[in-house]
């Protein structure tokens, strides 16, 4: 098994926790508002090649977030924009795509984290640190992966997850507190959906 392809199956795993960690949360306590910033771009890169862009509006209900893996040649995109109630999945160049109900991958609850999901997921507080001169609070989670993240105002800043020895670094490499046009919350109009 090449280094490139454990690299590549080690993102999708976590990325899939994530995912799994986003559900359960939204079982839970995940707010509907869960940003402390009322809009704004933030970018992240990864030690793993993976870059991640998020832009929202009205403190995290409308969310644009653009993925993508490159590495080794290979190159995977994928965009999640979300008004709060349904979030639209989908792949660009494609003409299909899933639609999903918003609580059901409703991102961590970072800003109003309740007693619940620290049990849940084994948090713990760390204390503080700057990150992009932003005062991050900093927590370490257990479940469902190895995790421990920096957040500021709600936005995670800073990840580091681990599996089977290996880590997912993701860090940001921009933040900025502006207004964003309300195009960038569109839908494409070429691409079906299917409800999931």
């Amino acid at each position: 098994m090449t280094l490139s392809y454990l690299k590549i199956s080690l993102v999708l795993v976590l990325l899939a926790s994530a995912g799994v960690l986003a559900q359960e949360q939204a079982k839970t306590s995940a707010p509907v508002k869960p940003y402390g910033i009322k809009s704004g771009y933030v970018k992240m890169t990864s030690n793993l090649g993976l870059t991640r862009q998020l832009w929202f509006d009205d403190f995290g209900r409308l969310q644009r977030e653009e993925v993508t893996l490159a590495m080794g040649g290979f190159s995977q995109s994928a965009v999640v924009i979300s008004d709060g109630r349904w979030r639209h999945e989908f792949t660009p160049g494609s003409t299909t795509g899933n639609k999903r109900a918003a609580t059901a991958a409703a991102g961590p609850g970072y800003l109003k984290l309740s007693e619940a999901d620290r049990k849940n997921f084994g948090i713990t507080d760390l204390g503080t640190e700057t990150l992009a001169g932003k005062t991050c609070n900093v927590y370490q989670m257990s479940k469902p992966a190895e995790t421990k993240v920096w957040v500021y105002k709600g936005i995670v800043m800073k990840s580091i997850s681990g599996m089977q020895g290996n880590s997912l670094e993701l860090e940001v490499v921009e933040i900025r507190e502006e207004k964003v046009e309300t195009a960038k919350f569109k839908l494409p109009g070429n691409i079906e959906f299917r409800e999931l």
